[in-house]
C-alpha cells in the first residue's frame, strides 16, 4: 500500500511537470490561463485522494516502521486482528475527516494551512478549480 501511494504520488508529480512543459506561453492569455486552471485542478484532485486515503496508511507504515527501526515484526507480536482493526479504524476516519472539513471548516482559527487543507477535502478547492476551467472554457467560446 505504501508503494502503490508512493507511486501514485510520483506518476501525479510527473503529470503536472508534462502539462507545465506543454504550455505555450506564446499562446493567447486565455489558453494559458485554460491551461493553468488544468494544472490546478489536477494538483487539487491528486491532494484531496492522497489526503483523503491518508488514514489508511498508519497500519502499512506502522508495520514497516517497526520493523525497519526496532526489528519488531507486527504481524507475529500483535496478530492480524490488530492489523484489520487498524485498518478499519482508517476507513471509519475517512468519512468522519470528510465530514470535519465540510461542517467545521469555519471554526479551525485564524489558521489559512487548515483551512486550505478542509477545503481540499471536503472537495471545495476541487470545485472552484473546476468553476474557473468552465469559466475560461465559456470566456473562450465568446471570443
Amino acid at each position: 500500500m505504501l508503494h502503490a501511494v508512493a507511486v501514485f504520488t510520483i506518476w501525479a508529480s510527473v503529470r503536472q511537470l508534462v502539462q507545465i512543459g506543454r504550455i505555450d506561453y506564446s499562446a493567447p492569455v486565455v489558453t494559458i490561463q485554460h491551461e493553468l486552471a488544468l494544472l490546478r485542478a489536477s494538483r487539487v484532485r491528486s491532494t484531496r485522494w492522497l489526503l483523503l486515503l491518508s488514514p489508511l496508511l498508519w497500519t502499512p507504515l506502522a508495520v514497516v516502521g517497526a520493523q525497519g527501526l526496532f526489528g519488531f515484526d507486527v504481524y507475529r507480536e500483535l496478530g492480524p486482528l490488530w492489523v484489520a482493526l487498524n485498518l478499519g479504524f482508517g476507513l471509519a476516519t475517512i468519512p468522519l475527516l470528510v465530514w470535519i472539513a465540510r461542517h467545521c471548516a469555519e471554526r479551525l482559527g485564524g489558521s489559512r494551512f487548515l483551512k486550505y487543507l478542509a477545503d481540499d477535502i471536503a472537495g471545495r478547492s476541487l470545485a472552484t478549480a473546476i468553476g474557473f476551467v468552465e469559466e475560461i472554457a465559456r470566456f473562450e467560446e465568446e471570443r
